[in-house]
């Protein structure tokens, strides 16, 4: 509208009464009425050449004067654009939201589809290992029994990094002997590194923590595995080191190590080294590590 068609004219009746609708009317009658200022007055209206738009209408009173005499600085701005950005981006989310519940239910189903596989497969190894007593037989088993783990390992990775992505996840902190937490991997572990011919050892420590022990469980528990996936001879090292009011939990092995401008991408969904050699997983261990230190506020390094 051009100054011609608006200075001097009722609001309504200005740009050839284009704006004379009902809503315009409200928007009116609550300035007459109020004595404060009317913010973020949201009106439609009908346009010839441009359609349904979106307007944002503003009142803001002008001087002291009384109310039949007072002025008033009226602000429309077309915000029609910006709605249906605003629509379209709750449409995408909605998708988005949508698309996470079908995987969260598709993981969910194919869970418990393959455990049940798995655990006869699990079941007939551990039968065929105390049939066979051949050395090539032996070897075949244990490549049954390392195909096997592995699938699991991927399986529970899938499974907890949907978890972490749903919010399912909560840290729950309390105060624990973080010996209970060792001393439970140690056990854990220790036939696999026996399997693998490695020397495993955990550094037991006296002091109490204030800490979720299961996510810390499940953090150590994922750098063990990464550690004895990448290690093909020599050791794994587990303990803790004090540091001033904190505890710092290492876990320290013989393997090939990772370079040091992949300090930070490791950390990454899917990102596995380039250098990896024997089994390697979905790349999914140490993503899941950091989510889960991010979560219960611990420092991932």
């Amino acid at each position: 509208m051009t100054p011609e068609e608006t200075i001097g004219q009722h609001l309504a009746a200005a740009g050839g009464h284009r704006l004379d609708v009902s809503a315009l009317h409200g928007f009116l009658d609550l300035i007459q009425a109020e004595s404060h200022a009317v913010e973020d007055y949201e009106i439609e209206i009908e346009l010839p050449t441009l359609g349904r738009r979106v307007l944002l209408l503003n009142a803001q009173k002008i001087g002291g004067a009384p109310k039949p005499a007072r002025e008033l600085l009226v602000t429309v701005d077309d915000v029609t654009e910006r709605k249906r950005a605003e629509i379209a981006l709750k449409s995408a989310n909605w998708q988005s939201e949508r698309a996470k519940l079908g995987k969260s239910r598709f993981l969910s189903a194919a869970s418990h589809g393959l455990r049940q596989p798995l655990q006869a497969l699990s079941l007939t190894r551990g039968i065929l290992a105390k049939k066979i007593n051949d050395e090539e037989g032996l070897k075949l088993v244990a490549r049954l029994n390392k195909t096997a783990d592995a699938m699991s390992s991927m399986l529970n990775s899938l499974l907890d990094i949907d978890q972490l992505e749903a919010g399912m996840v909560r840290a729950e902190k309390i105060n624990f002997p973080v010996d209970d937490v060792l001393e439970q991997l140690r056990i854990e572990f220790a036939n696999d590194a026996l399997l693998h011919g490695l020397l495993w050892r955990v550094v037991p420590c006296r002091l109490i923590i204030y800490s979720d022990p299961v996510l810390l469980q499940q953090i150590i528990r994922n750098l063990l595995s990464n550690a004895e996936r990448y290690t093909d001879r020599g050791k794994i090292l587990l303990g803790c080191r004090r540091r001033g009011d904190k505890l710092r939990i290492e876990v320290w092995d013989t393997g090939i190590g990772i370079p040091e401008e992949q300090f930070q991408t490791i950390f990454g969904e899917f990102h596995r080294l380039d250098n990896a050699t024997g089994e390697r997983g979905l790349g999914l261990g140490l993503a899941i590590v950091q989510r889960l230190a991010d979560l219960g506020e611990f420092a991932a390094a």
